[in-house]
């Protein structure tokens, strides 16, 4: 959800083309990590909920809000898989799409109030 009705976000094409052609060339230094980070990407394609693939003409249109997400890939040496890590809190123009989200609850618990219940029983 925005924090604001009306969000105010900078064009970032020109940022996030550059993140793309360091992306590019990563890839082009390992084939391996390339093909990896693709299906990763295709499978979120798929499934429909975590990425859906633009037409041409909705690629073009830019609004108010407009923002383009960068991201990258990582590799756990523990694991086999590429993780795709998207970067919200990269900034353009003294602004970052986190600035404009509202944060969502705590997941975990209070290290505090843990060991406060754990002395208390």
């Amino acid at each position: 959800m925005w924090r604001n009705d009306n969000p105010e976000l900078p064009n970032n094409g020109i940022q996030a083309e550059k993140r793309l052609q360091q992306l590019k060339r990563r890839f082009q230094l390992s084939p391996e990590f390339a093909a990896q980070h693709k299906t990763v990407i295709n499978d979120y394609i798929d499934k429909g909920f975590y990425a859906v693939k633009l037409s041409e003409e909705e690629a073009a249109l830019t609004r108010s809000h407009t923002w383009y997400l960068p991201h990258h890939g990582v590799i756990n040496e523990n694991k086999s898989k590429v993780r795709v890590v998207y970067d919200a809190a990269t900034r353009y123009e003294q602004t970052a799409l986190n600035k404009e989200l509202l944060q969502g609850p705590l997941l975990n618990k209070s290290f505090v109030g843990v060991l406060m219940r754990f002395r208390k029983n």
